[in-house]
This record gives C-alpha cells, structure tokens and sequence, in this order.
C-alpha cells in the first residue's frame, strides 16, 4: 500500500473487502469453524481504520500511504510529544548548569580585576564565551536528539521520508509541497534556534547578574518549570517561555 493513493490501491481495498464479507457470510452460514474465521480475520481491524478512515483523507489531501509510526515519533505526534519533553528539559537543565557559572565564577574568584588590565578587556572575552555557548548549543543538541533519529530510522527504514507532511493527519494543515523531510529539517531548525536563544537568556543574565544563584533561579523560571507545566498537562502550557520552539 505505500506510496500514493492511485486506482490500483483502490481496487485492492475494494478487493479485501470483498474477501472478508465472504468470510463473514460464510462463518454466518457454518461453512467454516470458528478457528479458521478468526485466522482470516486477523488484520480486519487494521484494514478497517484504511478503508473508512485512512483512504479517504489521502484521497482528500493527495497524500500517500506509508509507515506512520516512526514519524510519528519524530514530529512528537500525540503520547510521542512527552518524548521530547523529557529530552528538552534534560538538555536544557544542562544549559542551565554550564551557564550559571558563567560571569558569577569570575566575580567569586576576582579573576574579572584580570580582564579589565589586558588589551581587550571583557568586550572579546564576551563575544568568545559567545561563540564558544552556541557551539556547547550545537553540541547539545547533536547529542540530545540525533541518537533517537539514528534509532528511528535504523528500525523502520526511511520510507516515505519524501511524502508529503500532509500524509499524516496531524499535519493536515501544511502544503502539499511540503514534504516530510522537509519538515522534519524545519523542527530540527525551530529547537536549534530554541536551545540558541535559551542560551542568549542564560548567557546575558550571568552577564547582568553576575551571581550564581540568580542565574539558576532565572533558569529554572523561565525554561524548567514551563516545561514541566507542560509535561504535566496544563493548558496552554505548551505556549509558555521556550516550549512552542522545543516541542
């Protein structure tokens, strides 16, 4: 069945319906036990969800029969989305932890008297803890989601990753030229440009506070605890701080 809805994959649905109508008429009839009905009815179920459901809503979108389970997962679809919640609030008490440090250490150790006698003073010492956080970012995120992906495809197979994203119901409101791949590459963006701006948060307020525990309150504030309002179930939550980039 996978690949597009055409007027072979039609037939075929009408074909199997009319093979387990004939199975039914026959249990009914005693012309079979009920062992072998149950053997020939195995799948019904199954084929029952693509005839009434599935096949008419890839006919109304022009989508395309496929393997859903695993991009189902990847693009957080239903029970999957507590997935990356999980791994959004792992990754991002980690940002938390590295950042809280940052500036509030120097001040601690007296280490800033330092920056303010050399040539460049704290403005290069500034722009390179900058460059070095999106590159513990870009680490981060490698880390945190590439081995799920990995995992994935290595399981299912990669089929259908050119689809069109309207082939799976929750995403019946994108483009038809928009195809799976495709957006699955817009996600990975969106949370990479969560986790950089999550770090810009932490990053300036170490800067502007210069305290350690300020740092790690304003962390948990903001990033943390919505993410844990979103895991719990409240509404909207979902909407709160960083949570509508990362999940």
């Amino acid at each position: 069945m996978q690949g597009k809805y055409t007027t072979g994959k039609q037939q075929y649905i009408q074909k199997e319906n009319t093979r387990f109508q004939k199975i039914q008429n026959d249990y009914e009839a005693g012309m079979i036990s009920e062992k072998t009905y149950k053997y020939e009815m195995n799948g019904y179920l199954a084929f029952e969800q693509i005839r009434d459901i599935k096949a008419p809503y890839l006919k109304k979108v022009n989508g395309n029969f496929l393997h859903e389970t695993p991009y189902l997962i990847l693009t957080g679809a239903g029970v999957y989305k507590t997935l990356f919640m999980r791994m959004a609030f792992c990754l991002s008490s980690i940002l938390i932890y590295l950042f809280a440090y940052l500036y509030g250490i120097e001040y601690q150790n007296h280490t800033n008297v330092l920056l303010r006698t050399s040539y460049y003073g704290g403005k290069r010492t500034l722009c390179v803890k900058g460059f070095i956080g999106i590159g513990i970012a870009a680490i981060l995120y490698v880390v945190t989601y590439l081995p799920l992906y990995i995992s994935i495809f290595q399981k299912y197979g990669a089929g259908g990753l050119h689809a069109p994203a309207v082939s799976l119901e929750h995403l019946s409101w994108f483009p038809e030229s928009v195809s799976i791949m495709n957006y699955l590459i817009l996600v990975a963006v969106k949370r990479y440009v969560g986790i950089c701006l999550m770090m810009g948060l932490l990053f300036f307020t170490a800067r502007y506070t210069k305290n350690v525990l300020l740092n790690c309150i304003v962390g948990i504030l903001c990033i943390s605890i919505p993410l844990v309002l979103a895991y719990i179930g409240v509404n909207g939550a979902d909407f709160l701080a960083f949570n509508i980039l990362l999940l």
